[in-house]
């Protein structure tokens, strides 16, 4: 298995797609109200090729169960991971659609629950923001990443692991055992590890089969002029509004389709971060940004010849 994660998974599909959403539902209090069909239904209106959701985040909440994260950090079911699998149902309503689901998660154990300390044998330096990786923390993660990783199976298409940052302990043998246990259930799941936001849109080590392309707050300084980077799809993040989850706009509709139509062009694959209601709505001005650019990728002739956007 670890020789076989040198090689990369096939990201002809993610290239397809064209574009997607970066969705950060990372506040639980009402994911029983979240309304999957009109989630799936406002996908589909963007022209969205692929959606990112977050499993969770710093807080220790997730969107779905894992009875592994429950018993190292001492919870009950429904206390942290909610006893509702969001992602699954997510996975199977955009799949009908003809859209691949792929899951975020931090590298590492909530930076804001203090129980991780104990659970994964962590620390943080004063000052810290995250947590410090240790062997615990690498073995007991990777069996979270893949009791959600063996119960998604195929349904989900790919991971983004943030946080692999050095200056968090973060190594490649923790790379390598988070790969072997995202692709447990889908040895063909694409994986990007983010490394930082201005290390620039390359792959972050060797278990990446795209480059994870957090970009602070802008498109367009980069344009790919081939598909691949270091044999790694090349792929860029960021955000519509004025930060992450911020439900304004802060580039002109055409500008941004003209970015989007040229990344296209060169074989790059797009990803918006988008606002995201509790109940799983987009905002106003984002979906409208967004038709826009579907409507000018669509009658580029790049698109054409290029990418299969869902109908």
């Amino acid at each position: 298995m670890e020789q076989l994660l040198h090689q990369k998974s096939d990201t002809h599909w993610f290239r397809r797609s064209g574009y997607g959403l970066f969705c950060h539902y990372l506040d639980h209090s009402r994911i029983k109200d979240f309304d999957v069909t009109r989630f799936v239904d406002n996908v589909v209106q963007t022209g969205a090729g692929h959606v990112f959701f977050t499993l969770g985040q710093n807080s220790g909440y997730f969107c779905a169960p894992n009875a592994t994260y429950d018993r190292y950090m001492g919870y009950q079911a429904g206390e942290r991971c909610a006893e509702r699998d969001l992602p699954m149902e997510l996975a199977g309503a955009l799949m009908e659609r003809g859209i691949r689901l792929l899951l975020y998660l931090p590298c590492g154990a909530p930076a804001n629950d203090e129980k991780s300390r104990k659970a994964f044998d962590v620390d943080k330096p004063a000052g810290a923001f995250d947590w410090i990786a240790s062997p615990t923390l690498r073995d007991r993660w990777a069996e979270i990443i893949e009791e959600w990783a063996q119960r998604y199976g195929d349904k989900v298409s790919g991971w983004w692991f943030d946080g692999w940052f050095e200056n968090n302990g973060m190594t490649e043998d923790i790379a390598q055992a988070y790969a072997k246990a995202a692709k447990a259930g889908n040895p063909e799941a694409i994986l990007a590890f983010n490394r930082n936001i201005e290390y620039g849109i390359r792959p972050s080590c060797v278990y990446e089969d795209y480059c994870a392309g957090e970009r602070f707050g802008y498109f367009a300084y980069e344009i790919p002029t081939q598909p691949l980077v270091h044999g790694t799809q090349w792929h860029v993040l960021s955000f519509l509004g004025s930060f992450w989850g911020k439900p304004d706009i802060r580039y002109q509709n055409a500008y941004l389709a003209n970015y989007v139509k040229q990344c296209m062009a060169g074989g790059g694959v797009v990803s918006f971060d988008i606002a995201t209601s509790l109940t799983g709505e987009f905002a106003p001005e984002q979906m409208c940004q967004l038709y826009y650019i579907r409507k000018a990728v669509r009658e580029a002739s790049a698109f054409t010849t290029q990418t299969v956007l869902p109908t």
